[in-house]
């Protein structure tokens, strides 16, 4: 994502639900991979720059704690 590279295609499962906090100016219900991608890419727009840096990775099968 550091390099808006916004593609959900290879992280998330097909059938991908995203909603952004209520709070959130134009809040949606994303819903799919192109869905996604194009809400994630609306988001990025509101930053001239962006660093995301991992709290915590989970491998497949890992549940959050």
């Amino acid at each position: 994502m550091n390099a808006r590279d916004l593609n959900v295609d290879d992280l998330c499962h097909p059938e991908i639900e995203w909603r952004w906090p209520a709070a959130t100016p134009g809040s949606s219900l994303f819903r799919g991979h192109e869905a996604v991608t194009r809400g994630l890419e609306q988001w990025a727009e509101s930053w001239e720059a962006l660093q995301m840096d991992p709290y915590r990775r989970f491998v497949a099968g890992d549940r959050p704690r």
